[in-house]
């Protein structure tokens, strides 16, 4: 996947931020891949807690995904992801596949 300057290698787990390496967990990565996938859409806390964590979240504070976007956030320096208060988060981004 490829937004902004930022590429998603799916097949060996990698992500470049304008070339360089970027060093994601794997639940990082997997948060990544689903807000790109779902491009233009606002995900629900549920929703990313369901895809990402699976279990339908059980076991897992719902600040997890806050604490999580949050460090998505920081570690790739974007704005690229927004939080629509009360509904949830969105990939502001366009998104393409390689």
């Amino acid at each position: 996947y490829i937004s902004e300057d930022i590429e998603v290698y799916v097949k060996n787990m990698q992500v470049k931020k304008s070339g360089e390496v970027i060093s994601l967990s794997k639940t990082e990565l997997q948060l990544l891949i689903y807000l790109f996938e779902n491009a233009g859409h606002i995900l629900s806390k549920e929703s990313i807690l369901e895809n990402v964590w699976g279990n339908d979240g059980q076991f897992v504070d719902d600040n997890v995904v806050t604490v999580n976007i949050s460090r998505l956030k920081n570690k790739l320096r974007t704005d690229g992801i927004e939080n629509i208060r009360g509904l949830g988060y969105l990939w502001t981004e366009k998104v393409s596949r390689k």
